[in-house]
């Protein structure tokens, strides 16, 4: 079976995306059995499969599409999801150019995944870590932000974890893809960035640097 629901989010505010039950055929990498939850420029955010009574995801944009696809055995009871739209979450990007993690200052949710998308203009952008604070854990397994383009191309490290205050990545494309996801532990204060739109001629050099 393969259905899609599509998901209008009021403009300006954040979808929180409530599994009150949910329970899939189990797969390490989700292959047999899922639920894709995917953004507005088509990305998917997450994959889910297994367990996962309990947890959120927070997006915002114009919608959000939930995909759901069963194989030909193993059948489970499935899942009840509730959607509410509010002013909080997955905060969007504010009028300065500045994007804070749920809950920010205070500490963010557990067993919470937010993504964000972030337009760029001219090409490049540069993302300055304000402050950074999630719980450090070896690769950054636990709680970790994860910097992406529309292509899915990865910037900076492949995942950030622990304190990174003064960090700067650089951003080509479209849009930047900032995904947030905490674990059911240990939470900590977490981010607050800055944007800066970088001058076409500087994008040119990075883009002959790179190349080169």
């Amino acid at each position: 079976m393969d259905c899609d629901y599509l998901v209008r989010i009021p403009q300006n505010m954040t979808m929180d995306i409530d599994f009150i039950y949910f329970y899939l055929e189990v797969h390490s990498s989700c292959r047999y059995d899922y639920l894709k939850i995917i953004n507005d420029g088509g990305q998917v955010v997450s994959t889910y499969c297994g367990q996962k009574t309990g947890h959120h995801v927070l997006l915002s944009g114009d919608h959000v599409v939930i995909k759901f696809h069963s194989d030909g055995s193993v059948v489970r009871r499935g899942f009840l999801i509730n959607f509410t739209a509010g002013p909080h979450g997955c905060n969007p990007l504010t009028n300065d150019k500045r994007l804070k993690s749920p809950g920010y200052p205070n500490n963010y949710p557990n067993d919470t995944d937010c993504t964000s998308s972030v337009p760029i203009p001219q090409g490049m952008m540069d993302i300055h870590f304000i402050e950074f604070d999630l719980e450090y854990s070896i690769r950054c397994r636990s709680d970790y932000l994860k910097i992406t383009n529309e292509m899915n191309q990865e910037f900076g490290e492949d995942r950030y974890c622990g304190k990174q205050r003064g960090q700067k990545v650089s951003v080509t494309g479209k849009y930047a893809l900032l995904k947030f996801h905490s674990d059911s532990e240990n939470q900590t204060r977490g981010f607050e960035m800055y944007f800066a739109a970088v001058p076409p001629c500087k994008y040119n050099e990075y883009a002959h640097d790179t190349l080169s």
